[in-house]
């Protein structure tokens, strides 16, 4: 009888009419009184084990915009700057959501036709509506009986002459000390726009030596690799906590035209174009506005020619 009193214990009151010396009425109630409990307890559990079936959906069309660089530096200035691009447009479930026009903005100048200035130039695929990209910006398939299609829909190229859209400015300076030694000084200046990732700075150095690398700016991970002579600066990113810096080495004296060309690599989360984007659903149509827009700007040819 006490062991039914505990398992009833915390449980509630005893049902009615039951009497207190009844030993069987108490293992009835204690049998009971352990199937909703047993019931109960499971419940609690399988309601804490479930797990959430909120489902968070991504946007059905995803943009993606991508530039590849090539720039050249010398100490007179900059001689090559060029970007190309493309827009990379996914649609999942074209027949439901691709029914739509895409109105894109851009901050660059765009080129003069016909003329070698800088700027940038547009190329909308074929199956793009050329003179409405031309007269509006507006990218839209050729066919209005056709979704507006997975691929490429746009390429294009940016020139120009502006030191300012440099993303990372290096100099070399060189040095003889005595008659036996070279003393190098490397400086970057970083775009103040950009978040540079993954950043190698790469110098040449002449076969069988060894660099001294005496001061750095950040932490110390300079590496030398013997196999392909090459004295690198790596950084995980540069931005506004350190966009200037400097690294000095010295080597027996050797003439300046060894330490060149400098190379650099990097990638960013960011593009030239910065394009905006804009989803219209045709006319008479219904298609979803949401979208997801993706920038990446990596390097193709990045060089400090003396």
């Amino acid at each position: 009888m006490l062991l039914a009193q505990r398992e009833f214990s915390g449980k509630g009151k005893r049902k009615k009419g039951g009497k207190s010396g009844d030993q069987g009425g108490d293992k009835k109630e204690g049998k009971k009184g352990k199937s909703k409990k047993g019931k109960s307890e499971a419940t609690d559990d399988n309601d804490k084990a479930k797990p959430s079936t909120a489902v968070v959906r991504a946007p059905p069309i995803t943009f993606l915009s991508k530039e590849s660089l090539k720039l050249e530096l010398a100490s007179s200035g900059l001689r090559l700057f060029h970007v190309s691009g493309i827009l990379d447009v996914k649609v999942d479930n074209p027949e439901k959501n691709g029914f739509i026009k895409i109105k894109i903005e851009s901050e660059v100048p765009e080129m003069i036709e016909g003329t070698e200035d800088t700027g940038m130039k547009w190329k909308p695929s074929q199956k793009m509506e050329k003179t409405l990209f031309s007269t509006e910006k507006i990218l839209k398939h050729n066919s209005p009986k056709l979704p507006f299609p997975s691929g490429r829909p746009l390429h294009w190229t940016l020139k120009s002459k502006e030191e300012s859209y440099v993303p990372l400015n290096i100099k070399c300076q060189t040095t003889d000390v005595d008659a036996e030694k070279t003393k190098v000084i490397l400086e970057y200046a970083a775009f103040t726009r950009f978040v540079l990732k993954k950043v190698v700075i790469s110098v040449p150095i002449q076969r069988g030596v060894v660099p001294d690398v005496s001061s750095l700016t950040g932490i110390w991970r300079c590496r030398f690799n013997p196999g392909n002579s090459r004295l690198e600066w790596p950084m995980d990113r540069i931005d506004k906590s350190n966009r200037t810096g400097f690294m000095e080495f010295s080597v027996p004296q050797v003439d300046r035209s060894k330490f060149f060309p400098v190379s650099v690599r990097f990638t960013a989360a960011c593009t030239y174009s910065n394009l905006k984007m804009c989803v219209v659903p045709l006319k008479g149509l219904k298609a979803p506005a949401e979208f997801v827009h993706k920038q990446e700007l990596e390097v193709d040819e990045y060089q400090l020619v003396d």
